[in-house]
């Protein structure tokens, strides 16, 4: 199974409860961010180097908060093939994010 399709089953069958807005969050990160770099890939095959390979090339394009979206929407859908045994191990065990994320009275 690639990620792509373990994104859109987890999408429409597990996460299908959530607010439409954490969905539609976590839809807009997986196309603009995640998709490109690891979409087509096997999902056993995802390794920690990828994970933090979409958060590096954020970095100079997106805030904090974005960034940070990226890593719990990564990071909420991988834990779920982990539980449902679609992988044996976390891919993003000891992937860390470090962009500070911004308040609102420092944004210019």
């Amino acid at each position: 199974m690639t990620v792509d399709a373990w994104f859109e089953f987890w999408i429409e069958n597990i996460v299908g409860d959530l607010a439409p807005n954490t969905r539609r969050n976590y839809r807009e990160r997986y196309v603009n961010n995640i998709q490109p770099v690891i979409g087509k890939m096997p999902l056993r095959d995802v390794r920690p180097m990828h994970c933090k390979k979409i958060l590096i090339e954020m970095d100079a394009d997106y805030a904090g908060s974005t960034i940070r979206q990226t890593y719990i929407a990564m990071g909420t859908m991988f834990r779920s093939a982990v539980m449902n045994g679609m992988i044996p191990k976390h891919p993003m065990d000891g992937v860390r994010y470090t962009k500070p994320v911004r308040v609102p009275s420092d944004i210019k």
